[in-house]
């Protein structure tokens, strides 16, 4: 993730540098012509073939009792299981922007614990963190708004952020907190799904979609 060409997608100066080479080199380098391309082409193969080299075919072990969705091309996995008669299900995103040199432990992954009852849906917001992970908001659904809950439209989106979420939970009472703590760790969201999420985004998840970018960029550009 640290090639020449990935720092260069991801800075303007360093792009700037690598036309100053190519000048240098007694190559034009002008936007909307073949020779432009053609160079651009180069680079994203050799960094395809790079990415490709450097991916980790690690397994990484779902945690016990869910099952993992992770659909190409979206920045999301989903997490699903049952508990009871509940439905039980995590969802974690990409962060807009990926620390690499971050250990594990210390990423901070955004994610959501939706947990739905016969009478509605609890919607944890959550957070990796180096203990763990930290629950920052909940917001409850009751059955009539169950659709709100789940459902994935920008109407469904606005309704859900302009729903109350309570107070910072790190404000409530100490034993409160921790009865919030006990009801989301039998249902399996505990320190090891925090850890999972970490890692399998690191390690897995943003690496396939980057390549597959690349990939992309490569077919348009060759």
């Amino acid at each position: 993730m640290a090639s020449t060409f990935a720092k260069c997608l991801r800075s303007a100066v360093q792009c700037h540098n690598v036309s100053r080479a190519l000048m240098q080199s007694g190559r034009a380098f002008y936007p909307g012509v073949r020779q432009y391309s053609t160079t651009l082409a180069d680079l994203v193969k050799r960094e395809v073939d790079q990415e490709k080299a450097n991916l980790d075919q690690t397994e990484i072990p779902v945690p016990a009792g869910f099952q993992l969705q992770d659909k190409s091309g979206s920045t999301m996995i989903v997490l699903k299981s049952n508990y009871e008669d509940e439905v039980i299900t995590v969802q974690a995103s990409i962060p807009p922007k990926m620390e690499f040199d971050t250990p594990y432990e210390q990423l901070s992954i955004a994610f959501d614990v939706l947990v739905e009852k016969k009478t509605g849906v609890m919607e944890f917001q959550c957070s990796t963190a180096e203990m763990g992970f930290d629950v920052d908001s909940l917001a409850i659904f009751d059955e009539k708004e169950k659709k709100i809950a789940k459902e994935e439209s920008a109407e469904a989106d606005h309704q859900r952020d302009m729903k109350y979420r309570g107070p910072a939970l790190e404000d409530l009472e100490g034993e409160l907190q921790e009865s919030i703590a006990e009801f989301l760790e039998v249902r399996g969201v505990t320190e090891e799904m925090a850890r999972y999420i970490q890692k399998y985004i690191k390690d897995r998840k943003e690496p396939a979609e980057y390549l597959r970018w690349l990939e992309g960029l490569h077919r348009t550009v060759s």
